[in-house]
């Protein structure tokens, strides 16, 4: 469905089903058939075709490694402890609470997956930005998963993935947000190192030199396309000095100025329980 909303991808679309299917609709009878599938059918399939017995499963670790064990496979994954009922149902309603931090703390439970998802939430972005510091936002988003006081960037890489998570943030116009996906049961740790990497971002100098150099890569490769340029020439004269005016990527010459310093004080004007609403759904 998504595929049909440009003519990009609607020719590509057209072109493949039919030089694999001999049938440039083919999109269509699919779609019905998706439509059609109840939850007797989806079980017979996976019934037929998941039978673990037949699984082919692959550790990667290090060499000599004793991680994960095949004692560990076999109770961890042969034989799950956690069965998910498919007639399980979802917590129609939102928990709201608001902590003594003075942040909002968005809940509703969700058992269909054995997994966690968590964003936390802050105003920002570009509407927070002036001409003197555009393309902070962007810094700040890439930087801050990259070490903390209590974890460099590589273990909090490792960490995370050890435990089955993937922790990222974001940016845009009104607001920067850290997100971390994680198995249910790894949450509590999960939750742990979001809240280090949240509070306690260091903006390590030559983490900061890495980063503003592929920010300012991206920025001089968005001037090789056309339309996007246009869009922001046109953003500037409609928004005029309203921070919507400005680039979401940031200026070259400015991103290239900004210290760790500069990122420090940001993140404490703007990254604040008073102005952060955390939610999770799991």
């Amino acid at each position: 469905i998504y595929q049909n909303e440009s003519v990009q991808a609607m020719a590509r679309m057209l072109g493949s089903f039919k030089v694999l299917l001999n049938n440039p609709r083919f999109d269509e009878i699919y779609i019905k058939k998706i439509q059609s599938l109840d939850a007797r059918s989806v079980r017979e399939v996976a019934n037929r075709y998941l039978d673990i017995k037949k699984a082919k499963i692959i550790v990667a670790e290090p060499k000599g490694s004793k991680l994960l064990s095949r004692t560990w496979v076999m109770e961890n994954v042969l034989k799950p402890k956690v069965q998910i009922s498919p007639r399980i149902s979802r917590q129609k309603t939102v928990v709201v609470k608001t902590l003594k931090s003075g942040a909002t703390l968005l809940m509703k439970n969700d058992y269909h997956l054995p997994t966690t998802a968590v964003r936390a939430v802050f105003l920002g972005g570009l509407l927070f930005e002036n001409k003197k510091n555009n393309g902070i936002s962007q810094l700040l988003s890439a930087t801050m998963v990259k070490g903390s006081k209590k974890y460099s960037a590589t273990e909090i890489s490792r960490e995370i993935e050890m435990m089955g998570g993937v922790l990222r943030s974001d940016v845009g116009r009104n607001s920067i947000n850290l997100s971390l996906d994680i198995l249910s049961r790894n949450l509590l740790p999960g939750l742990e190192m979001l809240m280090e990497v949240l509070l306690n971002p260091t903006f390590e100098p030559h983490m900061l030199e890495s980063e503003k150099t592929v920010l300012m890569a991206d920025i001089d490769a968005s001037l090789d396309h056309p339309m996007q340029e246009a869009f922001k020439k046109f953003l500037k004269v409609f928004y005029g000095e309203h921070p919507y005016g400005q680039d979401l990527l940031g200026n070259s010459t400015v991103v290239k100025s900004l210290t760790s310093k500069k990122l420090l004080e940001y993140h404490r004007q703007l990254m604040n329980p008073q102005n952060m609403v955390i939610s999770l759904v799991g």
